[in-house]
């Protein structure tokens, strides 16, 4: 099998974003970067850098639920402790994440991660934090253009709240074919 070369493409991007982004989709995990065959070294970096995320940011997410959920009474039902035993037992909640399955492919990716909340609190944050980062700046780009078009001199005394609105409403207006 010739392995894939990501790092000639990569390098010239956020390497830990793309890691993390790719890792957080539960179809993909690190498998996906194994079946594109991605180059060892490539891979084990990716990982490393999944791990220093994951650990310098959201580790404690997930120790302060295990902690707070060894604590809560048992009033729950069956489903509910098994569901916070699970992720009490977890001492390395990646592990458990990355022995999972693969997703199925039709799936809502946020919604996945709420129905795993408890079992992986900290990786939960992590995926939310980094799956709301948008794809492209282009869409936010535009809106900024047509601000210069808004603020123009004989308009100078609008304040930054109105320009926002007329902004947003122009925005809208082109999304829905509106005023075409």
């Amino acid at each position: 099998i010739s392995k894939y070369v990501p790092s000639k493409y990569y390098s010239k991007t956020d390497f830990r974003l793309y890691a993390c982004v790719t890792y957080c989709d539960p179809r993909m995990r690190d498998r996906y970067w194994m079946e594109a065959g991605y180059e060892d070294e490539w891979i084990s970096r990716a990982r490393e850098q999944v791990w220093e995320v994951y650990n310098t940011r959201y580790a404690l997410h997930s120790r302060e639920t295990s902690q707070s959920i060894n604590t809560v009474a048992g009033s729950e039902d069956s489903v509910q402790r098994a569901m916070k035993k699970r992720a009490c037992i977890a001492s390395d909640e990646i592990s458990l994440y990355q022995q999972g399955g693969p997703a199925s492919s039709n799936f809502e990716l946020l919604m996945w991660w709420n129905m795993h909340a408890t079992e992986f609190p900290g990786l939960e944050r992590m995926s939310f934090d980094i799956l709301a980062i948008p794809v492209t700046t282009a869409h936010v780009e535009r809106v900024f253009s047509q601000e210069k078009l808004i603020l123009q001199d004989g308009r100078s005394v609008l304040d930054a709240e109105l320009a926002g609105k007329i902004a947003s409403l122009g925005s809208w207006f082109r999304e829905l074919g509106i005023g075409k």
